[in-house]
C-alpha cells in the first residue's frame, strides 16, 4: 500500500481589477502526515500566515506544482532589458 502524501501550502489573495484572485503556493514536498504536520507547525511558529495542511490528493498536488512552475519560470534577458537597466542608472 502506498503511503498517503500530505503537504503544506500557502494561499495569497490579491485584488486584480476589483476581483479577488487566490494563488496557492506549495511550501513543502509531499510526505507522510507526521512530518507534514511538523512542517505546518514550524511555519506557523515563525509567523507565516494563510497556511493550509492539505490532505493527500495527488491530482491536485501535481496541478498546483505545474501552475507554480509556470509562475516562477525564468525569462531570458534581452538587449532591451539591459538598455532599460542602463538608462535607469544614467538618469
Amino acid at each position: 500500500m502506498k503511503k498517503k502524501e500530505w503537504y503544506v501550502s500557502k494561499v495569497d489573495v490579491t485584488i486584480v481589477d476589483g476581483k479577488p484572485v487566490a494563488t496557492e503556493t506549495i511550501l513543502t514536498r509531499a510526505d507522510t502526515e507526521r512530518p507534514a504536520r511538523a512542517s505546518y507547525q514550524r511555519f506557523q511558529r515563525i509567523g507565516i500566515e494563510n497556511l493550509c495542511l492539505c490532505p493527500p490528493n495527488p491530482k491536485r498536488y501535481k496541478r498546483l506544482l505545474r501552475e507554480q512552475r509556470k509562475r516562477h519560470k525564468d525569462r531570458k534577458m534581452t538587449v532591451a532589458d539591459v538598455a532599460e537597466i542602463i538608462a535607469e542608472f544614467d538618469s
